[in-house]
């Protein structure tokens, strides 16, 4: 997962009940990923196909981002999930909700703009 980051590229994973590997309270995963149902596999090239030109080249940004904010050293790694655990731990104090990263938190969420039965990366040439 983390070479496919930071390679810019766009994970496609294909497994029901994936684990991210940080919270989604940090990373948004909807902005650098494409989860695909198990069931629906066979519409993985139309699902591809169906993500324009801009949208791919904001997401690679974003992959890359994540990559250097929080895979390129193990202690960038550690501090992700430091930074997952202490929002738990604002989320345990207020009641279980957790802070709205963005708009109280923007320098926790990194903006620029775990068991997979099968994934893939994302890569299509532009015509």
């Amino acid at each position: 997962f983390p070479e496919a980051l930071s390679a810019g590229a766009i994970p496609v994973v294909h497994a029901d009940g994936w684990v991210w590997p940080f919270r989604s309270e940090l990373v948004d995963w909807t902005k650098c990923a494409v989860p695909i149902p198990e069931k629906d596999y066979n519409k993985t090239v139309d699902i591809l196909r169906s993500i324009d030109a801009k949208t791919r080249c904001e997401m690679r940004k974003y992959c890359y981002s994540l990559w250097q904010r929080y895979h390129k050293t193990a202690s960038d790694s550690v501090s992700g999930i430091i930074e997952g655990m202490e929002l738990v731990a604002q989320a345990k104090h207020n009641g279980g909700k957790f802070p709205d990263l963005a708009n109280e938190n923007e320098h926790r969420r990194h903006e620029i703009g775990g068991n997979a039965s099968s994934w893939g990366y994302f890569a299509l040439a532009e015509n």
